[in-house]
């Protein structure tokens, strides 16, 4: 059995939540995150979201299989472009913002060497944060993914992560 270690930068509600989900996964070898909020990053270890706090978005990106951006969406391509020269080749990145048509136009996940995914679960609150992060956050909400190139064993992959999380996959 394939196993993954999950990357998580951007450690509030969203990337939390998502941790906490991840914690029970099967395939889940470790857990690193980081968030630029150190006590961030350490609240999110006591929760149990994460299992190593990372000390920078590099750091992350070199030790992921699978690297969730978890951050505003205005920072998701400075995030994923500090991460790219650290990815290794078959890495899978998936970004949870909510909006997708500019953060791919800055991206261009067609023209990358590595899969980058928009994953987005509808969930949440209007009040965000780690304190907030709870598992089962995401239970019967839809997630809408969004692929730029994207093989089958990717596409189950993400229909896997869906059911792990609660939600509804939508490709």
């Amino acid at each position: 059995m394939e196993t993954f270690t999950v990357g998580i930068v951007g450690l509030g509600l969203v990337g939390g939540s998502l941790g906490l989900d991840l914690a029970l996964w099967g395939k889940k070898r470790c857990i690193i995150g980081y968030d630029r909020v150190k006590d961030v990053a350490l609240q999110a270890r006591e929760k149990g979201a994460i299992e190593v706090v990372a000390e920078s978005v590099e750091e992350v990106a070199e030790c992921a299989d699978l690297l969730f951006i978890a951050t505003p969406v205005r920072e998701i391509p400075r995030v994923f472009f500090a991460a790219r020269p650290f990815l290794r080749k078959g890495v899978r990145v998936l970004d949870t913002g909510s909006s997708k048509e500019w953060v791919f136009r800055e991206i261009r996940p067609e023209g990358l060497d590595v899969e980058y995914v928009g994953f987005h679960p509808m969930g949440g609150s209007r009040e965000g944060g780690i304190d907030r992060a709870r598992p089962g956050l995401f239970r019967g909400m839809p997630v809408l993914v969004i692929p730029g190139r994207i093989r089958e064993e990717t596409r189950v992959l993400l229909q896997e992560l869906g059911e792990v999380i609660g939600g509804r996959v939508f490709f």
